[in-house]
């Protein structure tokens, strides 16, 4: 279970996260409301736990903001306010209990595993089949009947599908459908999604310039020797592989490209044409040329397939699900043990990552590094 801590005190918001961790509580820590919220639209979480006066943004704004992306998530307050006006405008806003200052932490785990308890008994109580005009919607199969006809829906369809069920005859907020099925919604709504002049390959060429360089070299396979050669290490691999699978294998979705060159200046006029439709076998296709407006003779385009991954086949992306990313908690415990290897990356922080996010984190980073 995740839990995004809102607590401007730091020696209290420090304890509170470490009793709670220590009780089993994957917790974030943010003190004041405007880190709290920007970690909320990162992150998917099971229940917050505000501070009322924080600054930037107070805890009943900040729940406000939270509720307009979420109206199921649990809200506990925490507050040094005892007036009755103040509790109640907390109950007002959502919350799901209010504890005042000084509490014990004891009775705080108590609280957020009571309200979590009543949370997931509600989704277990939860419908498993809906009937949409003549259609059977079986959210276990994942099938969408219709007579004889059967079609088999993807996760993701079923699972919008049935947050549309679950909130029939309401307005769906398209944030909300947003972070609880893709909970990263950067993908959608991200305000860069450019490439740097020269792309990606003359920009690495200048980061390596003048570093030894080793291809075809398996890191797992010989890590006590590569290991010798500098004080840190830079992990961007699977982080279940980097642990041998010890806790069980993460799931990753995969892709495969077929590339083609073409006898032609201009096949589709755009770098990027997404394909959604069901006759259509692959996903994408990218035209290479316009990513820098080429003006070359020929072309080439590179189809992009969705392929179920197996442990063995080359992971892409990770895959955004409760299962998951409790999993990976737990191999993020590992990894938060290990002082000299940084993992990084979609696959080392099991997290989905545009490149402008990739750089803004490996600066972030580097610069933690070499303070």
């Amino acid at each position: 279970m995740r839990i995004l801590l809102c607590e401007d005190d730091e020696n209290l918001g420090t304890l509170l996260r470490e009793y709670l961790q220590a009780k089993g509580f994957d917790t974030e820590l943010c003190q004041d409301g405007e880190l709290g919220f920007r970690a909320f639209m990162k992150n998917k979480y099971d229940i917050c736990v505000l501070d009322v006066m924080m600054p930037k943004k107070d805890g009943f704004t900040l729940a406000r903001e939270i509720r307009q992306l979420n109206a199921e998530i649990p809200i506990i307050f925490l507050t040094a306010k005892t007036l009755k006006g103040d509790i109640l405008n907390g109950f007002k806003i959502g919350a799901d209990d209010y504890i005042t200052k000084p509490f014990s932490m004891e009775e705080l785990v108590f609280r957020i595993e009571a309200i979590l308890r009543r949370v997931n008994g509600k989704k277990n109580n939860e419908a498993t089949t809906y009937q949409i005009g003549s259609f059977v919607f079986d959210t276990q199969k994942q099938t969408l009947t219709r007579g004889e006809d059967v079609t088999k829906l993807t996760t993701k369809e079923c699972d919008l599908l049935k947050l549309l069920c679950e909130h029939a005859n309401e307005i769906l907020q398209r944030d909300f459908a947003l972070k609880t099925i893709w909970v990263d919604d950067n993908y959608f709504n991200a305000l860069y999604q450019g490439i740097p002049n020269g792309g990606y390959t003359a920009m690495v060429e200048k980061m390596l310039d003048g570093t030894e360089v080793r291809l075809n070299v398996d890191y797992l396979a010989d890590r006590e020797n590569l290991n010798a050669l500098a004080e840190k290490v830079v992990y961007t691999g699977p982080v279940d592989a980097y642990f041998g699978y010890k806790l069980g294998a993460l799931q990753y979705r995969s892709v495969r490209f077929e590339t083609e060159v073409l006898d032609t200046d201009n096949y589709q006029g755009n770098a990027v044409v997404n394909y959604t439709d069901a006759e259509t076998p692959y996903t994408r296709i990218i035209e290479h040329k316009h990513f820098e407006f080429g003006t070359q003779p020929k072309t080439v385009i590179s189809r992009e397939y969705s392929a179920e991954w197996k442990k063995g086949d080359e992971p892409y992306y990770p895959v955004n699900d409760e299962k998951n990313g409790a999993l990976y908690a737990e191999y993020k415990k590992l990894a938060d043990a290990e002082p000299d290897v940084i993992f990084g990356g979609r696959l080392g922080e099991y997290k989905y990552y545009d490149m402008d996010k990739v750089i803004e984190v490996a600066l972030d980073v580097a610069a933690k590094e070499l303070k």
